[in-house]
């Protein structure tokens, strides 16, 4: 038996190319066997075929060979085997059987009996599926490295049968249960599968070895998939949750569909958002500079809600710009609301083109997003960090005010917060610049609302860390961390925007305004958290035999352990929830403005130490030595 186990295991081992190979041939050898034994069958006697008869042999296989491939049964046999697959392979049998018996009643080929045909056709169809079903059984038995998981289902509507029909044509997956919170379904069977309560999670998975939970309710929340987290997280099982979209793929579902959680479901978090219509937004024309990034497309869809009559997408990336006009437009044509869309390619340094714009376009609000904002990236790019985030700033507030403009709104960040970074040096200086011209009778003769709104991570952003670790996760590990201690803020991408957003009916005296992020996260503990919700293990000094090894790499350049959201400890509620004030000392605009036109010149002769001198000043405050706090 081991020398038989040890034969199945390299055959499973080989590509896959061989595989089919090997499976093709073994139909050939089937449909020949089949086929003398239809004629043994017919003349009541065992003998070799006879001269007459041998082209009917190439007729057999050749026949089931274009059948074969023609319902591409050679690529699916070595990954599923249920209903659908199994109807699939009969069709195919039945198909090429036929047509074997027609093809003999058309040309009767001498001394060739018509019922050999029928005879073949009822053999072949017998054989083939006894050998899928063999098959299958060898590598089930005898077989481990197919490590099939033992799964439940937690839900019990469309989303859930169809995912217990996926994982039915999967032999990597044992389906043992249903969870349902409906009394009235509790011991049923569906397909001789048992349904049970909620409370009976943990029981059934010490009775079942549960390796996998797969969460297929209607509407899956986070506060659900939560609290399922917090019941099976000392299990070590993996958790997966169906796509809203799941149901519309029918029969084209498969097991890739399954989607991993995301840090919107790993993290606890109590905040609610809600998104109340502003009617400060209503029939307005709104622009939004970096239009197609993670935070500008989202505060795009968000600004839908309200209804402006015109929104101006500003981008200097074509294909970002050209993903988010689509789906804006698909949106406003779902809802039949009239609503503008306007895509402008361009960059914020220019500010010719921004003018331009402008004149075109008379916008009323300004949501002010686009920036470099990755922080390795920004530190090896000085200069360009420069331009942007700074003089790029300096171009839209200037035009903002030369226009008019009813509401202009910079989108910080937490890296501001006496900056370690470029990146964080940079914003903290459009801060101060924004901050200096609100309060200037002389600039802003006009009572342009400006305000600054300051927030940390956001979920779902690019750079987002979760895709990272579920990646290295993938690919075996290790999990890269740069610091044991490391925590961070973290907000989902639409709470942020939709707060973005109600943050334009407070008025700003000399306070930036802070989004409550809820509780600082500790990254090590979200990484121990997303191995263990993999169904996997760390590996480390107590677990040598451990699964995903967690590697730490020691601070980036400019990275800090801890983020800050305020300078000073003052921060006070406001009107609307969520949304915070931090009062901050106001630089007056030509100590800023001399700033800033003292480091554009070093910019342009790309004079790094001298940037960063003038970014050391203390308005700014930036200490890239300090990668503590």
């Amino acid at each position: 038996m081991p020398i038989f186990k040890r034969l199945i295991t390299r055959l499973i081992r080989l590509e896959r190319l061989y595989k089919q190979l090997i499976v093709y041939l073994n139909d050939c050898i089937i449909s020949l066997l089949c086929l003398w034994f239809a004629y043994s069958i017919r003349y009541e006697l065992f003998r070799l075929p006879l001269e007459n008869e041998i082209i009917t042999y190439f007729i057999a296989v050749l026949i089931f060979t274009i059948v074969f491939l023609y319902f591409k049964i050679y690529q699916v046999i070595h990954q599923y085997l249920g209903l659908s697959t199994l109807r699939k392979i009969i069709i195919a049998t039945l198909i090429s059987g036929v047509f074997f018996t027609i093809t003999l009643f058309i040309f009767q080929f001498d001394l060739v009996p018509r019922s050999v045909g029928i005879i073949y056709c009822v053999l072949f169809l017998i054989t083939i599926l006894l050998s899928r079903i063999i098959t299958i059984y060898l590598v089930s038995e005898f077989v481990n490295v197919v490590n099939v998981k033992n799964v439940l289902i937690y839900g019990l509507g469309e989303n859930a049968i169809n995912a217990s029909k996926v994982l039915e044509r999967s032999i990597k997956y044992n389906l043992r249960g249903f969870i349902d919170y409906k009394s009235t379904n509790h011991g049923k069977l569906i397909n001789n599968v048992s349904i049970y309560r909620p409370e009976q999670l943990e029981s059934l998975i010490e009775r079942h070895n549960i390796n996998s939970i797969i969460i297929a309710l209607e509407n899956t929340s986070s506060e659900l998939i939560n609290e399922v987290i917090q019941e099976v997280e000392s299990f070590n099982v993996e958790i997966k949750k169906i796509p809203k979209n799941f149901s519309v793929l029918g029969e084209a579902a498969s097991l890739s569909d399954f989607k991993e959680l995301d840090i919107g479901d790993l993290i606890d978090r109590k905040i609610s958002i809600r998104n109340d219509k502003l009617d400060n937004i209503s029939k307005k024309i709104v622009f939004v500079s970096g239009a197609g990034g993670s935070i500008g497309s989202e505060i795009c869809r968000e600004i839908i809600f309200h209804e402006p009559s015109v929104i101006i997408l500003f981008d200097h990336s074509e294909f970002n710009l050209y993903t988010i006009e689509g789906e804006l437009l698909e949106r406003i044509s779902n809802k039949n609301l009239k609503i503008k869309i306007i895509s402008c390619l361009g960059d914020i340094r220019d500010k010719k083109t921004v003018e331009n714009t402008f004149t075109k376009h008379n916008p009323d609000i300004i949501f002010h997003v686009a920036a470099y904002k990755h922080v390795p990236i920004v530190e090896n790019n000085i200069t360009e960090a420069i331009t942007n985030n700074v003089l790029g700033t300096k171009n839209l507030v200037t035009l903002a005010l030369k226009f008019k403009i009813q509401n202009f709104t910079l989108i910080s960040t937490d890296k501001a917060v006496r900056p370690t970074n470029i990146m964080g040096a940079t914003k903290r200086l459009a801060e101060l610049l924004i901050h200096a011209i609100s309060k200037s009778k002389e600039l802003n003769t006009n009572n342009i609302n400006f305000s600054i709104i300051r927030f940390g991570n956001v979920l779902g952003s690019s750079g987002s860390v979760v895709p990272l670790f579920y990646k290295q996760i993938n690919e075996g590990g290790p999990i890269t961390l740069t610091d044991e201690k490391m925590t961070r803020y973290f907000m989902t991408i639409r709470e942020a925007a939709i707060l973005v957003l109600q943050s334009t009916l407070l008025q700003s005296d000399n306070e930036i305004f802070v989004l409550d992020m809820g509780m600082p996260i500790k990254i090590l503990d979200l990484a121990k958290k997303m191995i263990k919700l993999s169904g996997l293990t760390e590996k480390n000094k107590d677990n040598p035999n451990g699964n995903i090894e967690i590697k730490i790499t020691g601070l980036r350049p400019g990275e800090k352990l801890y983020e800050e959201l305020i300078v000073d400890n003052n921060m006070k509620k406001t009107d609307r929830p969520h949304i915070l004030k931090a009062r901050e000392k106001i630089v007056k605009y030509n100590e800023i403005i001399e700033l800033i036109d003292e480091i554009s010149n070093f910019a342009e002769s790309s004079d790094i130490r001298k940037i960063k001198s003038i970014l050391m000043n203390e308005i700014i405050g930036y200490r890239p030595k300090d990668n503590e706090v």
